[in-house]
């Protein structure tokens, strides 16, 4: 019985003998120029004249054998040669039962990509910290008052105006709170939603909630049953994006290193969450042109053009997105999503507020003191259920 490496062998050059001569030559060039897995480039001089053999056998070399045909479906699919990376994989399965092999690899990469979620969002720099002082997360993070839906404006002026007491009241009456994990669970009809959209004034904490959301699913606490990878995208640094990217680099942002397994991860795009945060900073609009749009997570385009085919849907149709914004850009994200579910963040209730004042005092008496000193001003107090303005005072 031929040995693994064997079949590989003749997997990888039935792929490329199938090429027509010109898909061969543009397949060399595009591997010639890339880095897959940190294992450096394959040089283009020895690409160049290589034939279809000489090409396999520098791919199992550079890359191993199990990567090997890995790269290769990535190749095909950054060339366009989806066919191609179609029959390759299924041959693949066919062969080797790589489904096992293929899920244990990722599975694998998986428990060193939640480590190393924890470790960049488990910390957050304090406002008023010293450079390269850091907090834990957890020690600093509060509960927020979430609702189903948006409320009216007016309504949201009234709970300003009120006073402390009765804003408290209010947002204990609120018989819509939910739970962050509530936001991608099944409605009373049954239904799913993909996409949920998270509302929030400036300074409410939809930011530090996005990145608890990171901290938990990769601690085990949240999602795990429905997402097997979870994405930070941050608006704010898109806007700087000045060079061509696709959705496979926007995961790769978030990855460890290089060789992250992102075909394997695209191959089940229904375990993906996107969490795209600070919509309301992005400096271009996402309503493009529908033909300039992109359905190949692998496809190089401008980051404006990327983010909408992901928010469209036009790439990755099955995975799931959280929307962090303020309520201002509500109506223009609207256009862009189809069944979406809304939440909102109304801030800290007085419990919350207390215990806000206690996890960054660290000393319930100072915390009490800081406390009763707010609450004997009802206007301050009332504006503390946003938590900048708590940090503030």
């Amino acid at each position: 019985m031929e040995n693994q490496s064997s079949r590989i062998s003749n997997l990888l050059l039935q792929a490329l003998e199938d090429l027509l001569q010109q898909d061969f030559k543009r397949f060399k060039d595009e591997l010639s120029h890339s880095d897959f897995r940190g294992k450096g480039r394959i040089p283009q001089g020895r690409l160049e004249d290589a034939d279809r053999i000489d090409t396999k056998n520098l791919l199992m070399d550079v890359c191993g054998a199990d990567a090997a045909v890995d790269v290769t479906i990535e190749v095909f699919t950054r060339v366009n040669l989806r066919d191609a990376a179609a029959r390759l994989r299924e041959e693949r399965q066919k062969a080797l039962g790589l489904d096992q092999t293929h899920g244990r690899r990722a599975a694998g990469y998986r428990e060193e990509y939640t480590a190393h979620i924890q470790d960049k969002y488990g910390v957050i720099k304090d406002r008023n910290s010293l450079p390269g002082e850091k907090v834990i997360l957890d020690s600093r993070y509060t509960k927020l008052i979430i609702v189903k839906e948006t409320r009216a404006r007016t309504e949201r002026q009234h709970e300003i105006m009120a006073s402390g007491q009765r804003h408290a009241e209010i947002m204990y009456e609120q018989e819509r709170s939910l739970t962050i994990g509530d936001l991608f669970a099944a409605d009373e009809k049954g239904k799913t939603p993909r996409i949920a959209v998270l509302l929030g004034a400036a300074g409410i904490g939809k930011t530090l909630t996005a990145k608890k959301i990171m901290v938990d699913w990769a601690a085990g606490k949240l999602y795990n049953e429905k997402f097997d990878y979870v994405f930070y995208i941050n608006c704010r640094e898109v806007n700087f994006d000045t060079e061509q990217g696709s959705v496979a680099d926007l995961m790769l942002r978030n990855c460890p290193d290089r060789h992250a397994p992102i075909e394997a991860m695209l191959g089940n795009p229904e375990r993906l969450l996107f969490i795209i945060d600070g919509f309301d900073e992005l400096r271009f609009s996402l309503a493009q042109p529908e033909e300039s749009l992109c359905s190949d997570p692998w496809e190089k385009k401008p980051m404006e053009i990327v983010l909408s085919s992901l928010v469209w849907k036009k790439v990755l149709e099955k995975c799931s997105l959280l929307i962090t914004t303020r309520p201002a850009a509500v109506e223009e994200l609207g256009q862009c999503l189809h069944n979406e579910r809304y939440a909102e963040i109304l801030g800290f209730s007085e419990t919350e507020r207390r215990e806000y004042f206690d996890k960054y005092f660290g000393d319930k008496g100072k915390a009490r003191k800081a406390l009763n000193f707010v609450k004997a001003n009802e206007m301050l107090f009332t504006m503390c259920f946003v938590p900048i303005v708590c940090w503030i005072v």
